[in-house]
């Protein structure tokens, strides 16, 4: 096989599985003053969801479409407005597995959806947008609520 097409058929082995949300989806406060999540409001039907941290600050998670226990490490990116940041999330076995990490009320993927721009998820070679307009509608109140609540 000539070299050009070994190359070609790295690259192809290497893009990401694009995951799309339903159209029904939507941003909804699911636990007032505690969490919000962009998904079919009032269901466990949601590709992201951000809740207050027990100790301040936020914390992020989404169903994980990696086969990993609970409990296991892993690495996240979010990228927004042309920049991409990588954290450390832990799967956790909710109603089904799910990546969580923790990030700062000022974060750079919260500023981003405050002022709506989409925040595109690369989990383990899977890749999902979240749409940032309407997100400030319910991420502002959340954030007052946490902050409130850690005073």
């Amino acid at each position: 096989m000539p070299k050009r097409s070994l190359v070609f058929l790295a690259g192809l082995l290497a893009t990401p599985t694009v995951l799309h949300a339903q159209p029904n989806y939507k941003w909804s406060t699911n636990l007032p003053g505690r969490a919000i999540e962009y998904g079919v409001p009032d269901t466990d039907d949601r590709s992201f969801r951000i809740d207050c941290a027990e100790h301040g600050g936020l914390e992020i998670s989404a169903p994980s479409p990696l086969d990993l226990s609970g409990g296991a490490g892993t690495k996240v990116v979010f990228e927004a407005q042309g920049a991409k940041r990588m954290y450390l999330a832990n799967i956790f076995n909710g109603d089904g597995p799910q990546f969580v990490t923790a990030v700062s009320y000022a974060d750079p993927t919260i500023a981003a959806l405050l002022n709506g721009y989409d925040v595109r998820v690369n989990l383990g070679g899977y890749q999902w947008t979240v749409p940032g307009a309407r997100a400030a509608r319910v991420l502002r109140p959340l954030i007052a609520a946490c902050r409130h609540k850690h005073g």
